[in-house]
């Protein structure tokens, strides 16, 4: 499904027809509890099913799962690709999938979206560069571990392709961030993530 409240919807339709509770709705709003609880019951057998969102593209433990089937175009190659990937998720097994045109315009866009999905015409992917919210998030990470030294986390970030680039200046802004020498007041409130000496010769996770 392509939205929540269509997700719940036809949960509560399957069940109403069949006049038990063979479904239930799986989407991020749940909470972390419900979305396990409802994982576990689908793997123990006690579901015949799960109606999901896009949470089915997440990497999450579903258990074996024989068919999936996708009300709506799903919206493109990569996407469909991903929810169909769920069934048959294991060495040797095939993913079956079907796709169910909810009207007559979603019919061509499905038709061109299951084609493509068979011949792995993906749409072209484009990797962000030097996402540096992505690089603060994995430095604090990083440093969790013990102290590292600049150069050696400007080293190890370049090995991953979209930091190839990455320059010891904009890495050291980054650690000036995270450190708490921000650029104005605004960000005051904010509690840095690491300790680091006056050089930022290295860094360390905040206690």
């Amino acid at each position: 499904m392509n939205s929540r409240s269509q997700a719940e919807r036809t949960a509560q339709g399957i069940n109403e027809l069949a006049d038990a509770p063979l479904v239930q709705s799986h989407h991020g709003s749940l909470s972390h509890e419900k979305r396990a609880e409802i994982e576990e019951a689908l793997k123990a057998g006690a579901l015949k099913g799960i109606v999901a969102t896009s949470s089915l593209e997440l990497g999450i433990d579903m258990g074996a799962i024989d068919l999936v089937i996708l009300v709506e175009s799903p919206g493109s190659v990569v996407r469909g690709l991903q929810r169909v990937g769920r069934a048959g998720h294991q060495v040797g097994e095939r993913s079956r999938g079907i796709i169910v045109p909810k009207f007559r315009g979603d019919m061509v866009e499905c038709a061109v979206v299951a084609q493509r999905m068979e011949e792995g015409l993906l749409e072209p992917i484009h990797v962000p560069q030097n996402a540096l919210d992505v690089l603060a998030q994995q430095i604090v990470a990083l440093c969790t571990s013990g102290d590292w030294k600049v150069d050696d986390i400007l080293e190890l970030a370049q090995r991953a392709y979209p930091y190839r680039e990455l320059t010891r200046e904009v890495l050291v802004s980054v650690l000036d961030m995270l450190s708490g020498r921000y650029p104005s007041d605004a960000f005051a409130d904010l509690s840095p993530g690491l300790t680091g000496d006056r050089g930022l010769a290295s860094v360390s996770a905040r206690g």
